[in-house]
Formats: C-alpha cells, sequence, structure tokens
C-alpha cells in the first residue's frame, strides 16, 4: 500500500525550518547543475555557452526550491520577508562596520604613527632642552665668574689707585731731596711697578679673555685691545715722558746758565754798586748835590717798595679769594656728597620696601599656589568619582550586552520575531542616546582636561614669574652692592679730596709764612735804611757845621770843587752807566720770565696734545699688534740699561721690597679672594644641581599626581560640569593676580628704570667731584707756580715744582688709562647682560618647549584613550557578530536537521506514493503553474527579495544564493581574524 506523502502545509515549519530547507534544495539544484555542466562537457558543449544560453530554455527541471513554499501560509511569508529584510540589514550593517573598522584600523595605525613621531619629536626636544639647560647652566656659571672677575678687577683698580696716591706722596717726598738722575731711576722703578702690575692685570685679562672666549669672540678681542692698548700706551707714555724730560732738562739747563750769567752780572753790578757807595762815603763831604741825588733815590725806592708791597697784597687777596672759593667748592661738594648720601638712602629704604612687598607678594602667592593645590585635590577627588561612575557605566553596558545576548537566545521562536525586532531597535536607540551621552561626557572630560592643562599651564607660568621675581631680587642686590661699593669709592675720592684740600691749605699756609719772611726781610731792610737816612741826617748835620767853616775857605776850595765837579760829572757818567746796565737787566730778567712762562705754556699745550693724541692712538691700537715684538726689545733693552742704573738704585730698594711685600701681600689677598670666589661657585653650582634635582623630582612627582588626577577625573564627570563655574571663577581671579602680577613688573621695571637714574645722577656727581679734585689740583699746580714765580732764585725749589708738574700729568695719564680700563669693564659688562637677555629668552624658549611637550602628551593620551574606546566598539561589535553568526548556525543546524528528517520520510514514502502521483499529476501542474505565476508576481512587486529576483532562472538565483553566503561567511571570518589580531 502506498502511504499518502505528508503534505509541506501540514508541516508547520517555521522559518529557520524553511531557511534550512532552502539552503539544501541550494545545493541540491548547485549539484545537479554541475552535474549537467559536466555532461554537456563531455558532449562537447563549452561552459561559457552553457551559461550564454537563451533566456527561455526548457531545461530538466531540479527540485525546485519553490515547492516547499505551498507549506506556508500568508503569516510563514511575512516571517520569511522579515527574515530577509533582517538578512539584508546585517549584511549592511557587517559591511558597515568592515567599513568602520577598516577606517578605524586606519586612523589607529596612523594615530599610532603620529604618536610614535610625536613620541621621537618630545625625547629630541626633551633632550635639546636638557642640553639647552646645560648650555644655559654654563654661561650663567661663566658670566657670574666673569662678573666676579670684573668686580675683582674693580676693587683691585681701586686698591691700585689708593696705593699710587700713597706712592705719590712718598715720590713727592722723595723727588724733594734727589737729583734728575735720582728722579729718573725712581721714574724707572715705577715704571717698573706699573709694568708688573699692569702684567698681573694682563694676565688676569687674558685669564678673563680665555675663559670668556667660550661665550663670544668678541669679548676676546675687546679685552686683548685693552691689554694691547695699556701697554702700547705705557710704552708711549714712556717715550713721550722720556722725551719730554729730556727736553725739559735742556731747557732747565739753557735756564740755569741764563740764570748764572743774569746772577754774575748782578753780583757785579751789586760789587761795583758797593764800591761806589764807599767811595760815595769817603767823598761825603764834598757831595752836596750827590745827597741831593740820594734823597730823590730814596724816594724813587720808597715808591717801588710801596708799588711792590700794593702787589703783594693784591696777591694776597686773590689767594685768599682763591682760598676762600675752594673752601666755598669743598662745602658744595660736601652738600652735594650729604644729598647723595640721602638720596642713597632713600634709595636704599625704597629697595627694603621694596623688597618687604615682594616676601609679601610671595607668601600670598604661596598661599594662592595652596589654594590652587586643593582645589586640584578636590579636582582630582571628582575625577576619582567621574572614573568610578564610567567604571559603573562599563559595567551596565556589560550587563545590558549579557541581557541582550540572553534575549537573543530566547529570540528563537517565530511569533516573537517582529516583536523582539521592535523591541531591539528601542534598545539600539536607547543605546545610542547612551553612547551621545557618552560622548557628551567624553566632550566634558576633555574640556575638564583642558581646563587642568590651562591650570598646570598657569601653574608653570607663576612658578616662572617667582623665579623672574627671585632673579629680579638677586639683580636688585647685586646692584645695591654695585652701589655701596660706588658710594665706597665716593668716600674715597672725597677723602682724597680732602686729603689735596688740606695738602693745599698746607701749602697755602707755607706761602704766607714765606710771605711774611719776605716781609720781614723788606722791614729789616727798611729799618736798615731808615738807620742809614738817620745816619745820612747826622752827617748832613755835620756836613752843615762843616759848611760854615768850609764858606770861609770857599774862595780856597773853588778850584778843588771845580776838579770835584769834574770828578762828579765822570762819575755821574759811570751811575748811569750802570743804571743802564741795570734796567737792562731787568729787561733780561723779565725777558726770562716771558719765556718760562711760554715754555710752562708750551707744556701745557703739550700735555693737551698729548692728551688729544691719545684718542686716535687708540684708534690705531688695532694696527699696531705687530709692533709689541719691537716694543719687547725695547723692553729688553730698557731693562739692560735699567740693570746698569741699578747701582745707583741700591738707597731706593728697600723702599721697593717693601712696595714688592705690599703687592705680594695683595696677590695672596686676590688669591684667597679668588679661592673664596671659586668656593660660593661651586656651592652655588651644587646647589643649582640639588634644585634641578629637586625640580625634577617634583615635577615627576607631578606627572604622577596629574596622572593619577586624570584616572580620578573619568570618575567625577556628573560633578565636574557644577564645578566647571568655579574653575572658571578661578581662572578670572588668576587672570587679575596675573595682571596685577604683570603692573608689579611694570612698576618694578619703572623702579629699576628710577633707580638707574639716579646711579646716572650718582655717577654725574661722581664726575662733578673729579672736576673739583682736578679744579683743586690746578689751584694747587697755580699755587705752585706762584712759588716759582717768587722764588725765582731757588733752583731746589723749582725743580720740585716742576717734578710736582710731571708727576700731575703722569697721574692725570694713569687716571685717563684707568678711565679706559673702565670703559672696557663697562663694555664687558654690558656683553654680560646682553648674555643675560639671551639667557633668559633661551629659558622662555625652553619653558614654551616644555608646554608645547606637556600638551604633546596630552593629545598622545587622548588618541590612546579613543584608541582604546574604539577597541571596545570592535570588540563589542565583534561579540554582536559572534552572536548573530551562533544564531544563524544553530538556526542552518536545525533546518538541516529538520530537512534530513522530511527528506528521509519522502524517500520512504515514495514507493506507496508512484500509484497517486499519476491521479495527482494533473493537479500538481495545475497547481504547480499556479505557484509559478504567484511567485512571479511576487518576484515582480517584491525587488527586496534577492533569491526570487528570476523565477524564470532557478540556477542562476541558487548561484547568487550561495555566492551571498559565501561572501557572509568570508566576511564573518575576516571580522572575527582582525578582531582576534587587534586583541
Amino acid at each position: 500500500m502506498s502511504r499518502p506523502v505528508i503534505s509541506p502545509v501540514r508541516v508547520g515549519a517555521t522559518a529557520p525550518e524553511s531557511f534550512s530547507v532552502l539552503q539544501q534544495r541550494i545545493c541540491v539544484a548547485e549539484e545537479q547543475a554541475e552535474a549537467l555542466i559536466r555532461d554537456l562537457g563531455s558532449l562537447g558543449v563549452a561552459r561559457d555557452e552553457i551559461l550564454r544560453s537563451d533566456p527561455h530554455p526548457e531545461p530538466r527541471r531540479p527540485v525546485s526550491p519553490f515547492h516547499a513554499r505551498t507549506a506556508f501560509t500568508g503569516d510563514g511569508e511575512v516571517l520569511w520577508k522579515n527574515y530577509e529584510a533582517l538578512v539584508q540589514v546585517l549584511q549592511q550593517e557587517c559591511q558597515a562596520l568592515r567599513t568602520d573598522a577598516q577606517d578605524t584600523w586606519k586612523r589607529l595605525q596612523q594615530e599610532q604613527r603620529r604618536a610614535d613621531e610625536l613620541d621621537s619629536r618630545y625625547k629630541q626636544l626633551k633632550e635639546e632642552a636638557d642640553a639647552k639647560e646645560s648650555i644655559i647652566s654654563q654661561m650663567a656659571e661663566e658670566g657670574k665668574s666673569s662678573q666676579l672677575a670684573l668686580h675683582k678687577q674693580q676693587e683691585e683698580n681701586a686698591r691700585l689707585k689708593s696705593e699710587i696716591s700713597s706712592l705719590s706722596s712718598t715720590a713727592e717726598e722723595v723727588q724733594s731731596n734727589q737729583l734728575a738722575l735720582h728722579k729718573q731711576q725712581e721714574e724707572n722703578a715705577r715704571l717698573k711697578s706699573e709694568i708688573s702690575s699692569l702684567s698681573s692685570t694682563a694676565e688676569e685679562v687674558q685669564s678673563l679673555n680665555d675663559q670668556l672666549d667660550k661665550q663670544g669672540s668678541q669679548l676676546s678681542t675687546a679685552l686683548r685691545s685693552l691689554t694691547m692698548e695699556n701697554a702700547r700706551l705705557i710704552t708711549e707714555h714712556q717715550a713721550t715722558l722720556k722725551e719730554q724730560q729730556q727736553r725739559v732738562v735742556q731747557k732747565l739747563q739753557e735756564q740755569d746758565l741764563l740764570l748764572d750769567v743774569a746772577r754774575a752780572n748782578i753780583q757785579g753790578e751789586l760789587q761795583g754798586a758797593l764800591s761806589e757807595k764807599l767811595q760815595l762815603q769817603k767823598h761825603l763831604e764834598a757831595l752836596r748835590s750827590e745827597h741831593a741825588q740820594l734823597q730823590l733815590h730814596f724816594q724813587a725806592a720808597e715808591k717801588t717798595t710801596s708799588a711792590q708791597r700794593e702787589l703783594r697784597d693784591a696777591t694776597i687777596a686773590r689767594l685768599q679769594g682763591e682760598l676762600e672759593a675752594a673752601v666755598r667748592e669743598r662745602e658744595a661738594t660736601r652738600r652735594e656728597w650729604e644729598s647723595t648720601e640721602a638720596e642713597m638712602r632713600k634709595a636704599m629704604s625704597g629697595i627694603t620696601e621694596e623688597k618687604n612687598v615682594f616676601e609679601a607678594e610671595l607668601t600670598e602667592n604661596k598661599l594662592e599656589v595652596g589654594a590652587l593645590s586643593s582645589a586640584l585635590q578636590k579636582q582630582e577627588e571628582e575625577n576619582r568619582r567621574l572614573l568610578e561612575r564610567l567604571a559603573a557605566l562599563e559595567h551596565q553596558q556589560h550587563a545590558q550586552q549579557q541581557v541582550e545576548h540572553v534575549l537573543a537566545e530566547l529570540t528563537e521562536s517565530k511569533n516573537k520575531l517582529a516583536y523582539d525586532k521592535g523591541k531591539l531597535q528601542t534598545q539600539v536607540q536607547q543605546l545610542q542616546q547612551e553612547l551621545q551621552s557618552l560622548a557628551g561626557a567624553q566632550s566634558d572630560s576633555v574640556h575638564l582636561r583642558k581646563l587642568n592643562t590651562a591650570l598646570e599651564s598657569k601653574y608653570c607660568q607663576v612658578n616662572t614669574e617667582l623665579s623672574s621675581c627671585k632673579i629680579s631680587i638677586q639683580r636688585l642686590e647685586a646692584q645695591l652692592k654695585q652701589a655701596q661699593a660706588s658710594l665706597e669709592r665716593k668716600e674715597e675720592d672725597f677723602a682724597m679730596a680732602i686729603r689735596s684740600r688740606d695738602e693745599a691749605v698746607r701749602e697755602a699756609q707755607k706761602l704766607r709764612g714765606q710771605v711774611e719772611c719776605l716781609e720781614e726781610r723788606e722791614r729789616q731792610k727798611l729799618s736798615v735804611l731808615q738807620r742809614q737816612l738817620g745816619d745820612s741826617k747826622a752827617e748832613s748835620g755835620k756836613i752843615a757845621s762843616t759848611l760854615e767853616n768850609v764858606l770861609a775857605s770857599h774862595s780856597k776850595l773853588q778850584l778843588t770843587v771845580e776838579k770835584l765837579q769834574t770828578e762828579l760829572g765822570c762819575r755821574d757818567s759811570e751811575t748811569a752807566g750802570l743804571r743802564r746796565e741795570r734796567t737792562q737787566g731787568q729787561q733780561v730778567i723779565h725777558r726770562l720770565e716771558h719765556e718760562l712762562e711760554e715754555l710752562q705754556a708750551k707744556q701745557t699745550a703739550m700735555e693737551t696734545q698729548h692728551s688729544t693724541e691719545v684718542v686716535p692712538v687708540r684708534k690705531a691700537l688695532e694696527v699696531a699688534r705687530e709692533d709689541n715684538r719691537k716694543l719687547a726689545q725695547s723692553l729688553e733693552q730698557a731693562l739692560l740699561a735699567n740693570s746698569s742704573l741699578q747701582s745707583k738704585l741700591n738707597r731706593a730698594q728697600h723702599d721697593v721690597d717693601s712696595k714688592e711685600s705690599q703687592l705680594q701681600q695683595l696677590h695672596n689677598q686676590r688669591e684667597q679672594e679668588a679661592e673664596e670666589s671659586r668656593q660660593e661657585t661651586w656651592m652655588f653650582t651644587e646647589r643649582l644641581e640639588s634644585l634641578k634635582k629637586q625640580f625634577k623630582s617634583e615635577r615627576e612627582t607631578a606627572r604622577r599626581a596629574a596622572q593619577k588626577e586624570l584616572a580620578e577625573l573619568k570618575k567625577a564627570l556628573d560633578e565636574a560640569t557644577s564645578k566647571s563655574t568655579d574653575l572658571s571663577r578661578a581662572n578670572r581671579e588668576l587672570r587679575q593676580k596675573t595682571a596685577e602680577m604683570e603692573k608689579l613688573v611694570a612698576s618694578q621695571r619703572a623702579k629699576i628704570k628710577s633707580q638707574r637714574g639716579q646711579i646716572k645722577q650718582h655717577l654725574e656727581s661722581r664726575a662733578s667731584s673729579v672736576q673739583t679734585s682736578q679744579r683743586t689740583r690746578e689751584i694747587e699746580a697755580e699755587l705752585k707756580q706762584m712759588e716759582s714765580i717768587k722764588e725765582k732764585y731757588q733752583k731746589t725749589n723749582y725743580e720740585q715744582g716742576q717734578m710736582i708738574q710731571q708727576f700731575l700729568s703722569e697721574m692725570a695719564s694713569l687716571q685717563q688709562e684707568m678711565q679706559s680700563l673702565v670703559k672696557g669693564q663697562q663694555e664687558a659688562t654690558s656683553l654680560s647682560r646682553q648674555h643675560e637677555a639671551q639667557l633668559e629668552s633661551e629659558r622662555r624658549l625652553r619653558l614654551e618647549l616644555q608646554d608645547r611637550c606637556q600638551s604633546l602628551e596630552e593629545k598622545a593620551r587622548l588618541l590612546r584613550q579613543a584608541k582604546e574606546a574604539a577597541e571596545q566598539r570592535l570588540s563589542e561589535a565583534s561579540l554582536e557578530s559572534q552572536q548573530i553568526s551562533a544564531n544563524l548556525e544553530e538556526a542552518h543546524q536545525w533546518f538541516k536537521t529538520k530537512f534530513d528528517s522530511l527528506q528521509s520520510e519522502q524517500v520512504r514514502g515514495r514507493p506507496r506514493s508512484r500509484s497517486r502521483e499519476e491521479t495527482v499529476s494533473s493537479g500538481n501542474s495545475s497547481e504547480g503553474s499556479e505557484r509559478e505565476s504567484a511567485h512571479a508576481a511576487k518576484a515582480k512587486g517584491d525587488p527586496g527579495e534577492p533569491l526570487l529576483r528570476h523565477p524564470i532562472q532557478p540556477s542562476q538565483a541558487s548561484l547568487q544564493r550561495w555566492e551571498t553566503k559565501q561572501e557572509l561567511k568570508l566576511l564573518c571570518r575576516k571580522y572575527q581574524t582582525q578582531t582576534q589580531g587587534k586583541k
């Protein structure tokens, strides 16, 4: 008996079963198609021709995959359409996920490359910053050492000035007792000492050049030029001094010869006058007319003496006026010094007040830093809370994923697919909303991170400003020290001026004593003349008494009187000749005095010419480097000449030895000070290294704390929004504080400018004091000239005055040289300041680079976080795709089992149903035609079904289905391999 075939309508197959049946039928159709193609190929038909065959063939139909569709009702078709739509949606999502995965993979690779490049750039910048820091520290140390060396050189110059002043006093005492040769020897010794001191200074300058060669060639050239200028000036000064000494010695010798001749003439005239006076005294009895002439001569002498007295009184009054002017100038200088002292005290008080204000500001800044640190701690706590919330959200997401997985496993029934789809859509919308909220939270976290970076940058700026304030305080202290040193120098200059004033007063007192001595001598002469007049009057009385007796014998004596008159005429002619010779001698003396004045004027002109010629000589020092060898040879020759003169310097050797011992003591003191400065520099370097280590450790701790804070910021995203306003307020306050700090810096700069102006005024007052000292020296020179004019016949005093003038000119030249050295030192200080400005600019660049490095680190960290988030999303998508593939595999297995069971039942029922097939074939054919027409209509009306697109060609449809299936499998496998490779 043949059993009837179980109709597929009664099967009640679900969507997974229908899918498995379709898949099996597709496989059977594929196998049959392959078999047919092979058979046709064996018969000689090509594979391409079969594929290009007529679109309306009548092939032997395989088992159609559409026969089972009669088992489905209208609900089954809807489920099938929904299933295919879900498959298409899954395909599209898989493609979108694949494209997103590729894009994210490319982005991750690019970000990784950028991160690597940024890391390498950060390392390079860090190395450059470290190298710049080391260079900056070295430059700072070198600048400090150069400043210390310059300060020491200035102190040494001041000491040398004091030593020169002491040596000048000793030289004046020695010059008053020694001859020209001894003076030359002393000059040679002094020049030796100056050469030794200048050689020591040149060695020091050379050492400074060696140190400053590392900083730049400009300083080295400047210092070398200074040393060469010093040597050239010394040699030229020596040559000019020697030439001037020779000229002055020649002129003095000529003047001495002239003075000797004048003395001899005057002495001869005096002797003749004395002899004439004796002769006249012998012939007084017969010389009445001569008595009258003598009275007239006496009256003329009285007139000349009165004129000389008036001249002396005028000179004394003029000297007193000059002394009073000098006293007034001294009082003015004293007042100026007192005003400068008051100004310096005010400046010191202002600086102390500013220092106190800076200390108060530092305390306020420290308090603000403490407040900022507390705010940062609060932000760290908020970040921790936000991170905890993020972890809770991630846990919730994981739980939701698990719930979705469970729901996906529970959605195997056919009746709840649409409901599950709507539910899934709502869940997808919720997840999208949550993702949007998470994106907003991430944007908030990014905003908070930016705020944190801004706060950190402001903190760094505050630290830099504090360091700059400290540096400015140190500079102000250095300026105070320099001002104190300048005050000490001014005090020394003032003491020198007081000494010179005391010496001038002493010399004026000496002049007054000498004038008084001269007046006493003249009084004695007047008393002697008065006595002589009294004697002459007594003699005239005697003559009158004798004349009465002579009148009687007048007649007798007329002859003798006539003879005497003739003799008197001869004598008168002789006296007239003597008077003429006397007037000629006086004219010669006046002419010699005029020549002396001209010579002195020429000497002053020569000195001015020498001072004016020094400037072009200094400009020509660069060309004269080759002349140093010649100068060294000349110095060697001079040393040989000095060795020949060493026999004459035995007396002055003891003084030279004492001075050398003093110089050795000074050298020892300098070495001690240099060692102390080296120790101080070493201490400062150690302190800087310790500060650097502390700064590095603090920076590392700050970085770690910042990392912890950032880890905690993820937990406190909800509370960060409420406190962003507080942070903005704090930022405003910080901006206000920064503006206040900038105002304070501007006020400090203005104060520094005012202090510089005060220092300039102080220097100008110092220059005025120097001018007063020069004026006092000029007054001294004038007094000495007056002494030389008054004491014409005192040769030794005249020589002393000349030597004093030479010494003063030498001192002026030395002062000019010292001023040139001071100018060179000022240039060196200006260069050091320029180096300090460059160092400050490099420090600012280093700070900017550090800020950039920090920003790059933060960007790299954000990119890493984004990478981790993308990896998490990819892992979630891979889990979802794995779940979908597992569900599909389970459905496929279920369909396969059902199809196998159905196929086995059909195989069992075939022998029973053969008899019925003939009767049913007509009905089946009609039903098949109806089905085919219905399926064709559905294929035309439903474009969303890819498997039923061409009902006329079922083999092509099956091939398309098979290709789509293979593509889905390949996509799933690729996606799984990519996700595993990323993990």
